[in-house]
């Protein structure tokens, strides 16, 4: 199974909404490529908690309060809200060795790739995968 973990901005944040809830909607569709997903964000794990509460999501949001995650993949936003360090938008995929297959760092907070995009970065990443 591929991961695709997406680093969002926060909780309050409503294109990381936006992008979250779509994900949801189209999750079928990822698990159908054998993908599974987690979401983290800088929110603690209380707020996490209560969005993930609120919004059934389902996959896990994670809660990288030191940008542990986020540094780990270059996604730092300096000062990105509230003079605090919050994550770029972001969309990895991980495949079942534990090798980026796909890295997307968005500028601001409404660049991010859709999901037709990623599902299309998934096929070719398992036909890639397919032929070796």
């Amino acid at each position: 199974w591929y991961l695709v973990l997406i680093l969002y901005r926060g909780h309050w944040c409503s294109a990381c909404l936006n992008q979250l809830l779509d994900l949801k909607n189209d999750f079928p569709k990822f698990t159908q490529l054998h993908a599974s997903m987690a979401a983290a964000s800088t929110d603690p794990v209380e707020d996490s908690a209560d969005f993930m509460k609120e919004w059934r999501f389902p996959f896990p949001l994670l809660s990288d309060t030191k940008l542990q995650v986020i540094d780990a993949y270059g996604a730092r936003h300096p000062r990105g809200h509230e003079e605090k360090d919050i994550a770029h938008p972001s969309v990895i995929i991980i495949d079942p060795q534990k090798i980026v297959r796909y890295k997307y760092v968005g500028k601001v907070a409404t660049d991010r790739p859709s999901n037709d995009e990623i599902l299309f970065a998934l096929q070719q990443i398992e036909q890639q995968a397919a032929k070796h």
